[in-house]
């Protein structure tokens, strides 16, 4: 049955503010060119459209005017002489205008979608390229959104998803209006992994800058001109480019891997702080910006100092000194959100990480091979120290270069001696002319500063460096390149490497990986090693998948669905394996260990992540009989043991800085091993007597933190997850409203699959022009959309409608102007529902004192037949087609469930200041415990 409904179309456009004050209604009609409360107006002197609050004529000779922006709930305060009333433009719209039962079912929906756009919460359910998990969803909506301006270090164990959780805060605040320039700093070896993961789960465009940027933006400042910036921490720090960085403005800092910015206090008394140029650089960006956000699974590093340093980024006031008991593992610190691996869980209760364990295989070199390695390893000690002696970086690198082109494989020793005999050879020819030898210097400096794929480009590069002064000197050293490569060569052709023996007995043995139908990742420095497997495999006659730093993401993806379902093998270089997620493979064999520790646990990364059902295993090949190789057995021993009594993965990334900190970093420790022979007992106690230290350091940690752990309420999420669910606007409606908004612009829409499917040839100019206008961007003129409502025909050719879609968006725009000024009237339509219902629409708000905007809704109140006044939600919108009867102009005073609209709001106000008072608690506590520190 067919009941007649009365619905009332004026959405009210007050803002309930904070403070609960409601907008007066105003009765008196203008007088010529004059402006009044609730007028609609636009002109020169507001950026936006804004709505008259008030009014005041001052000494009859000047208006003050007091109004908030339709766009932005901004407050605006302005002096109007009587003469710039001429150029403002009153466009709330006579209400003689006709509608029809389309047209005014999308205009309440346009509402709906505005709201649903910027303060929806249903993003929390996430998108089609991710679902958010419990301890994201708590972090981003249970705590960082909850207070006006997002200060917080995000502490969680490595694994966890901080880059989903930055994502997400990004989302949020870009759709609150919040933040529009945004600046991510990271490690040089994620670049490519943060632009691809925030582009491929969110849909934001990030620029990574680099020098190379630079140069292309011929003296123009990249950080200026673009608004979403992803640039390399250490880079940032180089004070050229840190003045380029402080020359933008940025509303929200995200700083990945941020106790890198360390600074550290030294002495009782008269204490003195040395700040690095990291931490320089975090003070003055994070100081101006309204929102920060610190990265990192290792925070304190054991150092309560350095730890208060860390957060007087978040609060310079509350953390400008600490007490002796202040901890990280405080749980009643309100700017600190940390979680432990262990806890973190699934909806269903499950744990998120598997167990993870790792194994050393440890291999001797043969007679044969162990006279090559002394022969260069002499080779090597003797032109670095040289190079160093005469201040040539560059040679010094490629040393080193080679030593570890050593370690790798004798096919990638033998072609690198070949590549840097071939261009001795060529520097000698050009001497022989020029009587002279060309210099040549790659920046070093930049090398740590680069991306995975440029340090590789880099290797390349440095591997001819020279630093002879004279002929004599360059062709005594081609010489001793002769020798080496001979007997190289010989043990290539004539030999069997001992490494490969290893690693195809781990393989290809009776209880070998490939007879257990495993999937192996195997990662390897050297890009000639990966060529030179890949040939041994193949003789196996096992197919193999690879990845290289010069593959294209559109090849690495390739090679990826190639392993998933055709080999059971990949092999990847560092460079190749950023930013591809495995976590179909649980098994990872690292034929070569790189000297840098974060490396081997972003090779971990790519198989032990979010998504990983089953126990991790990683082998390591080391060889017990070099130098280096003796280093990394003691170092790695020693760190797996502590790994497995602490139930920690971050151990390797923590006890790399801390070796930093205290003795060196690990590839200047295998510089002194290779260099000085006698010298490496001594580097093995030394890294004895840190470990030592740190394991007691670190199992304090551990049992401080699992005592502060804070549990997720799972059944609760889960229930307001489903809840949500129900609630969110249906896909069919942003359709159907992109498809009616753009029909009334002669946009022609052809439909098929019973109205499901939908197809737009060609789009108007006028259209790209007015898409442009707004930043909003369109594909060409010649390109066709295809789209769908409905989940089920969605492709990679047919796009799923959602508010995210250029169409609807560019939709939204053209109702935004096309309403803009419009009273709906009173208006009477039939609806299928069991009795007749007199229904009002407001639209409520609530704002802080700043005039910061923290809730909007609509809200609709019906009457029922026997007086009773209910809140119904908006599916009435979205489930039935309206079927206009007629139209009544609004009366005065007309309203009658305002009371209603108030009483929802300051529930709402009542919530947030709950939420509120739960945050300023903590913040006392934080502060008392401060206080009481600094009186005992």
């Amino acid at each position: 049955m067919n009941d007649q409904v009365s619905l009332s179309g004026q959405i009210y456009p007050e803002r309930l503010l904070y403070f609960a004050i409601i907008k007066e209604k105003w009765s008196k009609r203008r007088g010529s060119n004059m402006i009044q409360v609730g007028d609609i107006v636009k002109g020169p002197l507001w950026p936006e459209v804004v709505e008259i609050k008030n009014c005041t004529m001052i000494q009859n000779q000047f208006y003050q005017v007091e109004a908030y922006g339709k766009n932005t709930s901004k407050y605006y305060q302005v002096i109007i002489l009587p003469e710039q009333l001429t150029n403002i433009e009153i466009i709330n719209t006579s209400n003689k205008k006709t509608y029809s039962s389309e047209e005014l079912q999308d205009y309440l929906r346009y509402f709906e979608f505005v709201v649903d756009k910027r303060f929806s919460k249903t993003r929390a359910l996430g998108n089609q390229h991710l679902i958010p998990l419990p301890h994201q969803i708590e972090a981003v909506y249970g705590r960082m959104l909850r207070v006006p301006s997002v200060r917080f270090l995000l502490a969680d164990d490595p694994g966890a998803g901080k880059t989903i959780m930055a994502g997400m805060l990004i989302q949020e605040l870009k759709a609150r209006q919040s933040a529009n320039r945004i600046l991510i700093l990271v490690p040089p070896l994620v670049l490519k992994q943060w632009q691809q993961e925030l582009k491929e789960k969110f849909n934001e465009d990030f620029l990574i800058v680099t020098r190379s940027t630079l140069n292309e933006y011929s003296g123009k400042n990249p950080f200026v001109e673009n608004d979403c910036v992803i640039t390399s921490l250490y880079w940032a720090a180089r004070d050229d480019v840190r003045d380029l960085v402080i020359e933008a403005d940025f509303d929200l800092v995200i700083v990945d891997e941020a106790h890198k910015m360390a600074a550290y206090t030294s002495g009782v008394k008269k204490k003195k702080t040395k700040r690095t140029k990291l931490y320089q650089l975090g003070e003055i960006i994070l100081r101006h910006s309204d929102h920060c956000l610190l990265l990192t699974a290792t925070p304190h590093k054991g150092d309560v100092e350095n730890f208060r340093h860390l957060m007087r980024f978040i609060d310079p006031d509350i953390f400008s000194s600490i007490g002796i008991k202040e901890t990280l593992r405080d749980k009643t610190n309100p700017f600190i959100i940390r979680r432990l691996k262990e806890h973190l869980k699934y909806f269903d209760g499950t744990p998120l990480f598997p167990k993870r364990t790792t194994k050393t295989i440890t291999y001797h070199l043969s007679e044969q091979e162990l006279k090559l390695y002394e022969a260069v390893t002499q080779y090597v000690k003797e032109h670095f120290n040289r190079a160093i002696n005469r201040g040539n970086n560059s040679t010094a690198f490629a040393m080193m270069l080679l030593q570890r082109r050593l370690s790798s494989s004798i096919e990638a020793i033998h072609l690198s001696l070949e590549r840097r005999y071939h261009r001795l050879m060529n520097l000698l020819e050009e001497a022989k002319q020029k009587q002279m030898i060309p210099s040549e210097e790659v920046l070093f400096d930049e090398y740590e500063e680069a991306t995975l794929e440029e340090q590789e480009i880099f290797e390349m590069k440095s591997e001819t460096c020279v630093d002879a002064i004279d002929l004599a000197e360059l062709e005594l050293e081609i010489e001793e390149l002769k020798k080496l490569i001979a007997y190289s060569g010989y043990l290539r052709e004539h030999g069997v490497e001992r490494k490969w023996m290893e690693l195809e007995k781990t393989l290809f043995g009776v209880e070998g990986l490939l007879q257990k139908g495993e999937k192996i990742l195997i990662f390897t420095e050297s890009t000639d090693t990966l060529y030179y497997l890949e040939k041994k495999l193949r003789s196996h006659g096992v197919e193999v998948a690879k990845i290289i730093g010069k593959f294209s993401m559109e090849e690495r993806r390739k090679q990826v669905e190639r392993f998933k379902h055709e080999c059971p093998i990949m092999l990847a270089t560092d460079a190749g394996g950023e930013s591809i997620n495995l976590q179909f493979c649980n098994q990872m064999i690292n034929y070569d260990i790189p000297w840098n520790p974060n490396k081997l646990e972003q090779r971990m990364g790519r198989i032990h992540r979010i998504g990983q059902r089953n126990e991790v295993f990683v082998f390591n090949l080391v060889a017990g009989n070099t130098r280096e190789g003796d280093v990394l057995l003691t170092l790695m021993t020693k760190m797996e043991q502590m790994r497995k009594d602490l139930g920690h993965d971050l151990v390797y990334d923590f006890i790399g800085d801390r070796l930093e900190d205290k003795v060196a970093d690990l590839p200047t420790l295998m510089q002194q091993a290779i260099l000085q022979r006698e010298r490496l007992e001594d580097i093995k106690k030394s890294i004895d007597e840190v470990l030592a230290e740190e394991y007691a350091e670190l199992l304090k940690i551990a049992k401080e933190e699992r005592l502060a752990v804070e549990t997720i309420d799972l059944p609760g999420m889960k229930r307001e997850q489903y809840d949500l669910a129900v609630q969110k606007i249906p896909a069919r409606a942003y359709a159907q409203f992109a498809i009616n908004t753009l029909s009334r612009h002669r946009v022609k829409v052809y439909s098929s699959q019973n109205n499901h499917v939908f197809r737009i040839d060609r789009m108007p100019k006028f259209i790209r022009e007015f898409a442009r206008k707004h930043h909003i961007s369109l594909k060409g003129k010649e390109e066709s959309y295809r789209f769908t409502d409905i989940a089920k025909y969605a492709n990679e050719e047919v796009a799923l409608m959602k508010n995210d879609h250029p169409l609807f968006a560019v939709s939204l725009q053209l109702m935004k102007e096309e309403i803009e000024g419009l009273v709906l009237p009173f208006f009477e339509a039939k609806i299928p529902i069991r009795e007749a219902l007199m229904v009002e629409a407001y639209e409520i708000g609530l704002t802080d004192g700043t005039g910061r905007e923290l809730f909007r809704d609509i809200v609709y109140f019906a009457r029922r037949k026997n007086g009773e006044i209910i809140e119904i939600d908006s599916y009435w919108l979205y489930g039935y087609s309206l079927e206009l009867v007629s139209l009544h102009p609004i009366e005065q005073n007309e309203s009658t469930l305002l009371a209603h609209a108030l009483n929802k709001v300051m529930q709402k106000r009542e919530e947030l200041v709950l939420s509120n008072e739960a945050q300023l608690k903590a913040l006392h506590h934080k502060l008392y415990l401060i206080i009481e520190d600094r009186c005992a």
